[in-house]
């Protein structure tokens, strides 16, 4: 079984991205996408997509812990997860705080 979160991303000038990060490197691509979110070059949004995104196949019994909403344009996110231990609640809600200190309306359920 894999774990996962599920990220759907809007950046002003392209159609919303959702992709499926495996929970082994969700905390890396949370803080990568911190210092990213700002960025108005889409390549570099799709850098951080090809290196994050879940490529092998998904299987039945593969379980989604968590989405991660993000609006760059309108600084809104939204970060709800279930099934994850506290050290890792803790590190995100830590993330979520540095996105609300850049301006974004953050909504968090841990």
């Amino acid at each position: 079984m894999t774990l996962c979160a599920m990220y759907n991303i809007s950046i002003a000038g392209s159609h919303p991205t959702t992709i499926c990060v495996v929970m082994e490197r969700f905390l890396e691509s949370f803080n990568e996408l911190y210092d990213i979110i700002d960025e108005d070059d889409p390549d570099v949004m799709m850098d951080f997509i090809s290196r994050y995104a879940r490529t092998d196949e998904i299987m039945p019994d593969d379980k989604t812990v968590g989405f991660v909403v993000i609006n760059a344009q309108k600084k809104l996110m939204s970060v709800s997860f279930s099934d994850i231990d506290e050290n890792m609640k803790r590190i995100i809600r830590s993330t979520a705080e540095k996105f609300k200190n850049k301006g974004f309306k953050v909504e968090a359920d841990l």
